[in-house]
């Protein structure tokens, strides 16, 4: 896989898995407390986190907590949010 060779020089990188995963659950919890926001049905903006590259994506999907933040578009995510949640706290 090319992405995180191509992009291991950046800053990004070079930050600890767990302040990675920090700042995605904060921008998850903050998409809900902000100015009274309530789940919507569609996919919440804090989820493209897991869309910016390969390696901000695994720590996204590798991180439980970030998943407990659930949001029901359809059974398909619910069903994934569950999975990828694994045995957090909801």
């Amino acid at each position: 896989d090319l992405c995180p060779q191509r992009n291991s020089p950046s800053f990004i990188f070079r930050l600890p898995i767990e302040i990675l995963e920090i700042i995605f659950i904060h921008c998850a919890r903050d998409y809900y407390t902000k100015d009274g926001r309530r789940p919507t049905p569609t996919v919440p903006s804090w989820v493209n986190v897991s869309y910016v590259c390969c390696h901000w994506r695994n720590v996204a999907l590798d991180c439980p907590t970030l998943w407990t933040y659930l949001f029901a578009t359809s059974p398909r995510w619910t069903e994934e949010l569950l999975a990828r949640s694994k045995q957090a706290p909801l």
